[in-house]
């Protein structure tokens, strides 16, 4: 249903790495730089968290199937509503901080390379309110149908790839300045 942990964990363990050999690579006075990469810490930091946290609420996807009647398909769907919720807060502070550091005083395509990825982040962030809604929806019915299942999937399909193709675009932004980033993938 969602992206795997693995394929997350992968990307940001690369922006991580992206990073810290850009602050390496890129030795100019009066970049801000080491303000930058406190915000990318930071958001890193929360995209782990919200990582976690998504897959706890995953957990609570899973019983929705399993539910054996509507009360217990609403009480597991509004556990997954309150981690989805926080999920969400999570994705948005990281996206809100790659994005603060994409308009210090970083080089252009640094900054760009930033924006992407705060956009990514965002993306994130919206996978998890499109499984929120669906959650909410089970919670105030207390029933689970196939069309809403092959919406929310679709949904949540189209915005991964929509992260995929920032990603893609942030990759290609390293893959052409490879003197500003190390090829430490």
């Amino acid at each position: 249903m969602r992206p795997t942990r693995a394929l997350r964990t992968r990307a940001v363990q690369l922006f991580i790495a992206t990073l810290l050999c850009f602050s390496f690579a890129v030795g100019c006075e009066g970049i801000d730089l080491n303000k930058a990469n406190k915000n990318v810490g930071e958001a890193n930091k929360l995209l782990k968290e919200g990582d976690e946290i998504e897959q706890e609420a995953g957990k609570f996807l899973t019983e929705l199937d399993t539910a054996e009647n509507p009360e217990k398909a609403k009480a597991s769907a509004a556990k997954c509503v309150t981690k989805f919720e926080e999920a969400v807060v999570k994705y948005e502070e990281a996206a809100k901080l790659t994005k603060t550091a994409s308009a210090m005083k970083v080089t252009k395509m640094f900054a760009e390379y930033l924006e992407l990825k705060g956009k990514q982040f965002a993306k994130f962030g919206d996978g998890a309110v499109v499984w929120q809604k669906f959650c909410k929806a089970v919670a105030d019915t207390g029933a689970v149908t196939q069309a809403d299942v092959v919406k929310a999937k679709a949904d949540a399909s189209k915005l991964r790839e929509e992260a995929d193709e920032l990603g893609a675009k942030a990759k290609k932004i390293q893959d052409d300045n490879p003197d500003q980033f190390s090829k430490n993938d």
